[in-house]
């Protein structure tokens, strides 16, 4: 009976471990979908299939499995690698682009317009002729 109890005992602290080991895995998954990688342009930490990003995936899940918290492995991966969040840095160069793309096209759009009514004039002109 004290051998029952025994393993009892130590299938519960087991499934206790794995339990955590689980929770780690989610919580590290969840994590790698919500930031970007660094080695693969446009793809997700967890996308990435870099060997560089398996290496930095395995040493954030350690840190995970140790208890340090997401706020702090994010900060430490922003000073190694830059902004990883996938959300566009903002500023006034970023919206200076935007205004100078929008005059473009506005000059782009005039040019063609002005085209068009120059080779209907001219056709015009020929048609009288």
């Amino acid at each position: 009976m004290k051998r029952f109890f025994i393993i009892i005992l130590l299938l519960l602290c087991l499934s206790n471990q794995f339990v955590r080991a689980d929770e780690t895995d989610r919580s590290s998954a969840q994590f790698f979908d919500s930031i970007m990688s660094p080695y693969c342009p446009g793809m997700t930490l967890s996308a990435c299939p870099s060997d560089d990003a398996r290496i930095l995936r395995d040493e954030v899940r350690e840190k995970l499995a140790k208890g340090e918290s997401k706020e702090k492995i994010q900060a430490e991966l922003k000073s190694r690698f830059g902004n990883l969040s996938g959300e566009p840095v903002g500023g006034a160069s970023s919206g200076m682009a935007y205004i100078g793309m929008l005059v473009f096209f506005v000059l782009g759009i005039g040019i063609i317009v002005l085209n068009i009514r120059k080779n209907q004039k001219g056709s015009d002109v020929q048609e009288e002729t």
